[in-house]
């Protein structure tokens, strides 16, 4: 999602830990429940995007994925045959 259009509104806890790259990666959560709700690093920031978990989402079918990561420990369930890019772990910056 781009980060310029997220918006969250309510307090948010921060986790911090490593991404694959060994870089800094923030996941924050809500307070109240502790469902997870972003995750950030300096990769996305500089991409511009804004890693957003799709379970927050009143209505998905607007969204239409161009891209799915951690492929390679994915449920065989969870396979998507729709034509998109895929990669096994985290893309490279």
């Amino acid at each position: 999602m781009p980060l310029a259009g997220v918006q969250v509104s309510g307090a948010l806890g921060r986790f911090d830990t490593r991404g694959d790259s060994g870089l800094p990666v923030e996941r924050s959560f809500c307070t109240k429940c502790g469902s997870p709700v972003r995750t950030d690093s300096d990769g996305t920031r500089q991409q511009g995007i804004a890693i957003i978990k799709a379970g927050l989402l009143d209505d998905v079918h607007e969204l239409t994925p161009n891209l799915q990561i951690y492929c390679d420990s994915e449920h065989p369930w969870l396979r998507d045959t729709n034509a998109v890019v895929r990669f096994p772990r985290m893309p490279p910056g």
